[in-house]
């Protein structure tokens, strides 16, 4: 985890310097470099609270669970970009949540 971390934030502060000007000329905006540091900060988030997952929980329960972001993806892409849901989608996700359901008992 210290590693992961380290390089986040080693990448952070190259692409700071980067479009600042500093090293290369790229054109960038303000709103382009705060996504970009919110993204390395969720990402960051999402492996602290894996390993705290793994900590407290059964590698066999907590690597699937993980394992569930495509449905929240199609979630998003059905609730923000309109798309349509096919079956295979919702029999997928209802495959997984039993996946994971079954996994606990």
């Amino acid at each position: 985890m210290f590693w992961d971390s380290l390089g986040f934030i080693l990448a952070f502060i190259f692409f700071l310097l980067l479009s600042l000007k500093k090293l290369l000329p790229l054109k960038t905006n303000l709103p382009e470099i705060f996504l970009a540091a919110l993204g390395g900060v969720f990402g960051m988030l999402g492996y602290i609270f894996f390993y705290l997952l793994l900590s407290k929980n059964e590698a066999s329960i907590v690597v699937p669970l993980t394992a569930l972001y495509p449905a929240l993806t199609i979630f998003l892409a059905v609730l923000f970009l309109k798309e349509a849901l096919s079956i295979t989608h919702l029999a997928g996700i209802i495959l997984a949540l039993l996946s994971i359901f079954l996994l606990t008992k």
